[in-house]
């Protein structure tokens, strides 16, 4: 599987998890329905630019966590993972 398509299966996998009622566990780690559908959108245009072939650098996933008020726990370590996958995969796409 190459990086792009990596990084699609994992936004995809995210994407499957945001859809679903969020646990008691994120709801404490600042999780709320507004933001749950914030992170889902910005990652669903993220996966479209990917898509399209279209460069999409740092998406800075940590500092918009951050201003959504999200602070720790699993969605948040997948969300970051992703972010880092997404940076990775613009370097290794560079001549």
């Amino acid at each position: 599987m190459d990086v792009c398509s990596d990084v699609v299966k994992k936004i995809d996998d995210l994407s499957s998890q945001l859809l679903k009622p969020l646990a008691a566990g994120e709801l404490k780690n600042g999780w709320t329905e507004k933001n749950q559908n914030v992170v889902l959108n910005f990652f669903k245009g993220i996966r479209e630019c990917i898509l399209k072939g279209e460069c999409v650098g740092n998406i800075h996933v940590s500092r918009r966590l951050d201003a959504w008020g999200i602070g720790e726990g699993p969605l948040l370590e997948f969300s970051e993972g992703i972010g880092q996958a997404v940076e990775n995969s613009g370097k290794s796409e560079r001549p």
